[in-house]
């Protein structure tokens, strides 16, 4: 970037007026008055390429800081990014695994319930079976006793 070169009116072209012969000023006193404008405009010359070149240094310095904000967002973005990336990938893990865990404990749940049935109906054939027997049973005392009814009326009847 080229910059332009600002002059101060003391860079100027000078317009000095040309010695008279009526001044009367010495010869040394005109070549040190000539040497200190000299020097001021060399120096003045100094501090304005100094201040250019702090300016053109703090432009540059600027333009760096600036980079490096980009690229510090560049990777806070790559930084967000593989975050959720890393995220969701767990949340899909964990979801995975409680189905997972649900699944199995649906299936032992099931199995167990199952087994309940199964136990249920084993209780429910012996109770069955159990009925069967207890008429059986019964059945077979009501025969005797009325056999041991009809046996001891007629005993009673021959002892008569």
């Amino acid at each position: 970037m080229e910059s332009a070169v600002v002059q101060s009116p003391s860079q100027q072209p000078r317009k000095e007026a040309p010695l008279q012969p009526s001044d009367q000023k010495p010869a040394v006193l005109q070549s040190s008055l000539r040497e200190l404008k000299d020097n001021y405009y060399e120096i003045e010359g100094s501090i304005i390429k100094e201040t250019q070149k702090q300016r053109e240094t703090q432009k540059e310095r600027y333009s760096q800081v600036l980079d490096k904000v980009q690229t510090l967002k560049k990777l806070l973005k790559i930084e967000v990014e593989q975050r959720k990336t890393a995220e969701e990938h767990f949340r899909k893990d964990i979801q995975a695994q409680s189905n997972g865990i649900l699944t199995r404990f649906t299936a032992e749940y099931l199995n167990q319930m199952r087994e309940m049935q199964e136990q249920i109906d084993g209780f429910s054939q012996r109770r069955q079976q159990l009925d069967l027997k207890m008429q059986l049973l019964t059945k077979q005392i009501e025969t005797r006793m009325v056999e041991q009814k009809s046996s001891i009326l007629q005993r009673i009847a021959e002892k008569r």
